[in-house]
């Protein structure tokens, strides 16, 4: 298992077990994490997206999206971090 791939089982875990705040400002706990690339097609070129999905797919709804994975693996580390789950 590489470094990244614990840093996201880090953060599914801990995300599903601690919760977010929700629209209404109450936690809500036991939601699945999915790291998903996606495929936007646009009139003259396709643009490859990364998201983190509150889910197991991507079609669920989206945490936060990020333009390369470097960045969105960046993201979950530094989460990590500043949390102080790793």
């Amino acid at each position: 298992m590489s470094y990244y791939d614990k840093q996201c089982a880090i953060f599914a875990k801990n995300y599903k077990e601690q919760g977010r705040v929700d629209n209404i400002g109450g936690i809500t706990k036991g939601e699945e994490i999915s790291f998903n690339k996606q495929l936007i097609k646009k009139p003259f070129f396709n643009d490859e997206k990364y998201s983190i999905n509150l889910g197991p797919t991507k079609y669920h709804s989206e945490l936060k999206r990020f333009n390369s994975k470097e960045e969105m693996l960046g993201y979950v580390a530094g989460y990590n971090a500043a949390k102080g789950w790793c």
